[in-house]
């Protein structure tokens, strides 16, 4: 073996080693996916808090079809809230449009995500979204108490979500019909065309077949016969095969016995 090898070796090794020495504490793991749309494990909220949330998120979850998962933690290990809140939606929601309320424990106000491809299909620009984002902790961030924080990060991201909802309804909408028209009409297009052509090849070939006729018969007409030259031989004693004027009788002349 090289001493490449040997140092490649080393090197995997030694990060094994770290990795297996380093406190189990200090990895964060994102909960296993709730049963409700709402994960306490350090049972923050109360039973009846609780039981609030998840009546709400599942009425919106079933009549509006905003889909949004309320997460409680108590540390992130250091890492982005953003890339928790992301991480969450891939793993939990809807992949088409799915929301998430992240509170961690003694933060200054709660985080919001949303990611799905609806947001690309209606073309969302990410700028717009951080904003949106953005305002909406904001305003979180004025109330008081960080149960009413919660509470209004979390109807503002569910109407936020319905509105992005509602634009891809109308969106399919008017592409469903768009498409129903646009067929439509591209078959009756195809259709006058192909009678058109039918009908045009049909009197070209009427024409062309009359014009056949009518030149045969020009050319018919215009054709000059010649018969072949002969020359007629004399034929008693007369030109052109005629005769002379004599008189044959074939009256016998024997004398009866």
């Amino acid at each position: 073996m090289s001493t490449f090898s040997h140092y490649i070796a080393w090197i995997w090794l030694t990060c094994a080693l770290v990795l297996h020495a380093a406190p189990s504490s200090s990895v964060f793991t994102i909960p296993p996916k709730p049963v409700s749309q709402v994960s306490d494990e350090s049972q923050w909220l109360s039973p009846s808090e609780k039981r609030v949330w998840e009546k709400q998120l599942t009425t919106w979850k079933v009549r509006d079809k905003v889909e949004i998962y309320l997460v409680v933690l108590k540390d992130l290990r250091n890492l982005p809230a953003e890339h928790v809140s992301r991480e969450i939606s891939h793993r939990w929601g809807n992949p088409e449009l799915c929301g998430v309320l992240l509170y961690v424990i003694g933060s200054r106000t709660p985080q919001v995500w949303w990611d799905g491809s609806i947001l690309e299909k209606i073309q969302l620009d990410p700028r717009a979204r951080r904003e949106m984002i953005l305002r909406i902790e904001k305003r979180a961030a004025s109330e008081l108490s960080e149960l009413d924080q919660i509470h209004s990060a979390a109807h503002q991201l569910s109407d936020t979500m319905r509105v992005i909802q509602s634009q891809w309804t109308q969106w399919t909408f008017i592409r469903d019909k768009w498409n129903d028209s646009l067929y439509r009409h591209w078959t009756e297009e195809r259709l006058k065309r192909r009678t058109k052509l039918m009908l045009l090849l049909s009197v070209s070939g009427l024409g062309l077949l009359i014009a056949m006729v009518l030149l045969r018969a020009y050319w018919r007409k215009r054709q000059v016969f010649l018969f072949p030259r002969i020359s007629s031989r004399r034929r008693f004693a007369a030109p052109y095969g005629g005769g002379s004027g004599a008189v044959i009788s074939f009256v016998s002349t024997r004398e009866p016995r």
